[in-house]
């Protein structure tokens, strides 16, 4: 790509017109800034040294353009170029063009890989955009995407009983965007919409039955409509456990007639639940119109705002992903999309550059008219993702404002009471805390509800104004599977039922937790340990209670999210004390920090690549940024002297990344000698096993580590070059491919052989129904999300190893995955 130099005799201005060109090019270009001079008395100026400085910085083979602003800025400018070696020269062009603007589009155009010629004609329009605004006409006519309404047809059927609810207009949006086609969509005859738009898309309200109709326009028509009727094949991506049966779970509500009578509403998730309730009933936000002179800056926060909710919502998917499933990830597939819809980013913009509104009115006003188009929705299903707008809305406003969201936060277990909640403020909530959730809007297929059934809390939404009579520290109980609520002043004798209700559940549970902490013995005498993935102190203690056998992977990349700057070493020992000290004793493999690809971390400074996945990530970060890696290398070390932890390093794939790995751990070591600092010297040395090439050097491996541990989830995807989160390929994309399972077998195999521990904690390590499968492969180690450890237990007490070796022959046999699913009747 062309790289940019920004010269000014203002250092301030040159470094911001760099940070609004790295926003407006996604930090894909190379810039630099050289303004000012270095001199407190008199720091306006340019330096020609500086310059050269700046333009050596960012060399590219493809050119590099030099902006500036006024007077000795060219001059100096000029020099900087005369100096520079002749190789670098002849690939330097100075240009007039606007400083501000040209910069912006510069970058915007070197970003899409043009060559300097033409980034340096984008330059030099600079102008142009704001000379456009002064004729809102103009203005309108650039920023509005033309509708499609004509070209070549495609029309498919909503299979799924739900219709084009969230999940499936998310999936559609993301086949659109994969190929290079202009398309839009319409419904029963409805105005054509964008189909790149989510915001549009998922307003078509279309349902079971509807004809979809696809004007497409592009080279790649029939790669899209091949995937159109996968998508349609696939019955839009729902599975039948997907899938609700709206006339049986559609219920009729009870108005209450008197102060005496329980309150009815809809049934969201079962159980039972008695206590204080804990009401917060949070106002509407609401924000009133302000005009601003500065548009550019307004835009600015903007985006920046939505940049950092970005991250922030890709970091709970994550955490959703690995605590929860798939499933509930997809929910913030929704929420991303909305962020990154460019229809509804063009339209907010446009009303902050023609309007001059400020960017928290500007957003409002169009998220608060999405919500509403949901809202009016005659599909209940859809209706229900305008609580998802809300959330996504408000998140933004207080990101652009500098304000804080309204916490919910209980000191003690109480009964939620609000009246509404959306999945991220339900995924936040201290669940040891919660009891139940009652809310006044929402309904049993809102994106909260299904939280809340996949946490486990009892759950009564639909409420709307029928709490009115609830307040804070009444007791009340909650009858989640009925979708009733009992206010214990009206109803003593119900709240007694319902605790000895109450009571029969938690000894059931109790029994379960009991023998989940006995051994793991097949039935025919072999012991077999669980362990606990984890990524807090909080899920140590779970998993301690759920009955693990120690920590098999402790995933630290959760410490560095969602802050400024990395935890420093006294943070992190603290920390790792705590979930030694909530498992008592027992081991716990922690695993160095593993950030990029999926799990990038704006701060530490990952640079964008084309394909993070095979980039800079995992091992190979820490290896480039040793002062990092070692604050946390001598946390470990010094927990170790009190504690039985093993180390464990992520996506290593050759010899020479763990020689250097130990090189920089016995740095540490000698550190901590000569500070007289105790750590054991006995401390064990891992890796992850999920980068194919280390199954073919193993044995070498094997001689500098003391243990393995696979992760199925990455060995996988890039075993079979297929990224996991893909929509095309989901139904091939699975660990138990044939080509994996002999994977598996190759690295146990080895593991044995050469005498070092093997586990396996990827997601297939968590499903008891290939728990026999894997006993076969010659795996005694398993670890597993912390509530799935009792059924993992009980899957393995009924299982007679000697039994699924015979089986295993057939399954070691199968060429393809369905037939490895079959045998294993998944």
């Amino acid at each position: 790509m062309v790289s940019i130099v920004i010269v000014s005799h203002s250092k301030k201005l040159a470094e911001g017109v760099k940070e609004l060109a790295e926003q407006m090019s996604q930090n894909k270009v190379k810039i630099a800034a050289a303004g000012g001079l270095d001199d407190e008395s008199s720091p306006i100026g340019t330096d020609a040294f500086k310059i050269m400085e700046a333009i050596e910085l960012v060399d590219s083979e493809d050119g590099i353009l030099v902006l500036m602003d006024i007077g000795s800025a060219v001059m100096n400018a000029e020099l900087a170029t005369e100096m520079l070696p002749e190789e670098i020269m002849k690939r330097v062009l100075l240009c007039e063009a606007p400083l501000v603007e040209g910069a912006i589009a510069a970058a915007a155009q070197s970003m899409v890989g043009a060559n300097l010629e033409a980034v340096v004609k984008e330059a030099r329009r600079g102008l142009q955009g704001k000379q456009s605004l002064i004729g809102p006409q103009e203005v309108e006519t650039e920023l509005e995407t033309p509708i499609l309404t004509n070209g070549k047809e495609i029309s498919i059927t909503v299979p799924n009983k739900l219709g084009l609810h969230a999940r499936p207009a998310v999936r559609l949006v993301e086949i659109t965007n994969k190929f290079n086609n202009e398309v839009s969509v319409s419904v029963n005859n409805k105005p054509f919409v964008s189909a790149t738009s989510i915001s549009q898309v998922g307003t078509l309200g279309a349902k079971k039955g509807d004809i979809l109709v696809f004007k497409v326009k592009g080279d790649e028509f029939l790669e899209f409509e091949k995937a159109l009727k996968q998508f349609e094949f696939d019955n839009f991506g729902d599975t039948k456990e997907d899938v609700f049966k709206k006339e049986e779970t559609k219920k009729t509500l009870k108005v209450s007639a008197s102060n005496d009578d329980c309150i009815q509403g809809i049934s969201a998730s079962k159980g039972v639940a008695i206590g204080k309730a804990k009401v917060f009933l949070n106002t509407s936000i609401s924000v009133d119109e302000e005009i601003v002179e500065n548009s550019l800056d307004e835009i600015s926060k903007f985006q920046k705002a939505i940049k950092n909710i970005i991250s922030e919502t890709e970091a709970i998917k994550e955490k959703t992903l690995r605590l929860h499933g798939k499933e509930n990830a997809e929910i913030f597939n929704f929420h991303l999309l909305l962020l990154n819809d460019n229809e509804k980013l063009k339209e907010v913009e446009k009303l902050i550059t023609e309007n001059h509104f400020s960017a928290s009115y500007a957003w409002f006003k169009v998220f608060t008219n999405l919500e509403d188009m949901y809202k009016n929705m005659s599909d209940q299903y859809l209706r229900e993702r305008a609580s998802d707008i809300v959330e996504i809305r408000n998140k933004v406003i207080a990101e652009i404002s500098g304000s804080q969201e309204m916490e919910i936060t209980l000191s003690e277990p109480s009964i939620l009471v609000v009246n509404e909640i959306g999945p991220a403020q339900t995924l936040s909530l201290d669940i040891d805390n919660v009891l139940g959730i009652i809310s006044q809007k929402g309904g049993e297929t809102s994106h909260a509800t299904i939280l809340a059934r996949s946490l486990g809390i009892p759950s009564i939404t639909g409420l709307e104004n029928r709490i009115d009579g609830i307040s804070n520290g009444d007791i009340i109980g909650v009858d989640g599977t009925n979708g009733i609520i009992y206010l214990e002043k009206n109803h003593p004798e119900k709240i007694k039922a319902l605790r000895e209700e109450k009571k029969v559940e938690e000894d059931l549970f109790k029994e379960s937790l009991s023998k989940a902490k006995l051994p793991a013995l097949s039935s025919d005498g072999i012991e077999f340990q669980i362990l606990a993935n984890i990524s807090s102190p909080k899920e140590a203690e779970k998993a301690f209670a759920n009955g693990a056998d120690g920590i098999g992977l402790y995933r630290t990349e959760f410490l560095y999210m969602n802050r400024e700057i990395p935890p420093k070493e006294d943070e992190q020992y603290e920390i790792y004390k705590q979930v030694c000290e909530n498992m008592q004793g027992l081991p716990i493999t922690i695993r160095t920090l593993d950030v990029g690809g999926d799990k990038p971390i704006p701060y530490l400074g990952i640079p964008e690549e084309t394909n993070p996945f095979l980039g800079l990530r995992g091992i190979r970060y820490c290896l480039k940024n040793k002062v990092i890696f070692k604050a946390q290398l001598r946390a470990l070390y010094r927990i170790s002297a009190d504690y039985n932890i093993r180390v464990m390093f992520p996506m290593v794939g050759m010899l020479e990344e763990v020689i250097e790995a130990k090189e920089i751990l016995a740095e540490v070591r000698k550190e901590l000698d000569a500070e007289h600092i105790a750590y054991s010297k006995e401390m064990k040395i891992g890796i992850m096993v999920e980068v194919p090439s280390v199954i073919f050097i193993l044995p070498q491996l094997a001689k500098h580590l003391d243990f393995l541990s696979i992760g199925t989830n990455d060995l996988t995807q890039y075993l079979l070059a297929m990224d996991r989160e893909s929509t095309f390929l989901s139904k091939h994309y699975s660990a138990l491919h044939p080509a994996v399972l002999n994977a598996l077998l190759k690295i146990i195999a080895t593991a044995n052989k050469e005498q070092i521990d093997v586990s396996l904690c990827g997601e297939l390590a968590s499903n008891p129904k290939a728990t026999a499968l894997l006993s076969a492969l010659g795996l005694r180690k398993f670890s597993v999300s912390g509530p799935v450890i009792p059924r993992v237990k009980e899957a393995i007490r009924v299982m007679d190893v000697s039994n699924n070796n015979k089986i295993f022959k057939d399954i070691i046999a199968c060429n393809t995955l369905n037939e490895v699913e079959k045998m294993i009747h998944i």
